[in-house]
């Protein structure tokens, strides 16, 4: 009695095809977002990075509560320059919740985003020389 070879399962070339266009494209939205630089951001990605800046300026970071993008005030200054005004409720040394308004000036260049001003509840926290 012979034996019965197992038979290689047939690939439908529609999927491949299907799969080898989206490897292409998913390789040209990376190329393109890298080399459009600062036309890839908005101002979600400067609310984020503003977020990020406040955190460092709270004594208890983790408690940080920001309200939505659609709450703040998001301004874009041009030449990568970003104002964002909102609030944040965090803890204070002490434990309590406290709400403090904040207005934070945001650049990004190379890359990166570099805090150019922070003023938390009207005191001037941090400002770029």
């Amino acid at each position: 009695m012979e034996e019965e070879k197992p038979q290689a399962k047939k690939i439908d070339p529609l999927i491949v095809i299907i799969v080898v266009f989206l490897l292409i494209g998913s390789l040209f939205s990376g190329v393109s977002r890298c080399n459009s630089g600062q036309s890839s951001v908005d101002k979600f990605d400067a609310y984020a990075a503003a977020q990020e800046f406040v955190k460092k300026s709270l004594k208890a970071p983790s408690t940080a509560s920001f309200p939505t993008t659609n709450e703040a005030t998001v301004t874009d200054l041009g030449n990568g320059q970003w104002r964002v005004q909102a609030w944040v409720d965090a803890q204070n040394s002490f434990g309590a919740m406290l709400r403090s308004n904040f207005e934070c000036t945001i650049k990004f260049s190379d890359d990166d985003w570099y805090l150019e001003k922070l003023i938390l509840d009207g005191k001037l926290i941090f400002k770029r020389q």
